[in-house]
């Protein structure tokens, strides 16, 4: 405790046992446990019966622990090095820049411009091993698509949607400006989980401009299938 002795709350694990102030348990198997080899909730794990050696002590499955960390549970985490550049705005947008210019440009001589915008050459890609991802096409034909509500949209929810027969899931709606600053509140709505096969993200944003620099940035650092834009908020 960061408070040291001037904290008013005890933390004696042994007096806090022997007092019995530890809720009964209202079952025999812990599932953190059981899947991770360690609970996140130690003593106040109300299945903690399975992991409390002298009913205070959590217990660590070291073996399982060992694997379960190795193991890859989702995608589109936010990487430190990612935040950092995102933070001091080092990332480059050259790409979204170029684009919106050249749409810009396009709204004062509409048909000319359209014309040029199709038949100039498409921006040279970022310098890079993997050179330019190609997007796949998404086919909503006879798919079932799980909506993107902000209330059912959770990874949870979405992993029990899929085992039920969803086919397309969709993440909770992110905003595009809070993204581009590298929030890892807002890039936690980004994840995906291995079941997820068909899988897409909400976002929102205020101007074209926002728009497709977050396009751009979701295209080069996330494993996303389509990008569903909110327009009824």
């Amino acid at each position: 405790c960061s408070y040291g002795d001037r904290c008013c709350h005890s933390h004696d694990l042994q007096e806090y046992h022997r007092q019995g102030l530890r809720p009964a348990d209202i079952g025999d198997t812990c599932y953190l446990y059981d899947r991770y080899g360690k609970c996140p909730y130690g003593v106040i794990c109300r299945f903690g019966g399975q992991h409390l050696a002298d009913g205070y002590t959590n217990v660590v499955d070291e073996d399982k622990w060992r694997r379960m960390e190795a193991e890859k549970r989702c995608d589109n985490l936010l990487a430190k090095e990612l935040q950092l550049r995102l933070r001091k705005r080092t990332y480059d947008f050259a790409a979204s820049k170029e684009v919106c210019d050249r749409l810009q440009r396009c709204d004062s001589a509409a048909d000319t411009a359209y014309q040029a915008l199709k038949s100039a050459p498409r921006v040279k890609p970022t310098v890079g091993a993997g050179g330019e991802r190609q997007s796949k096409s998404v086919d909503f034909a006879g798919k079932t698509y799980l909506a993107p509500l902000t209330t059912v949209g959770n990874l949870p929810f979405r992993r029990v949607c899929k085992r039920l027969g969803a086919d397309i899931t969709c993440g909770e709606m992110a905003m595009a400006s809070n993204l581009l600053e590298g929030q890892q509140s807002e890039w936690a709505l980004l994840r995906r989980h291995p079941s997820e096969d068909i899988f897409g993200v909400q976002i929102c944003g205020a101007n074209p401009q926002v728009m497709s620099r977050c396009a751009q940035l979701l295209h080069e650092t996330c494993s996303v299938d389509f990008i569903d834009v909110n327009m009824g908020c």
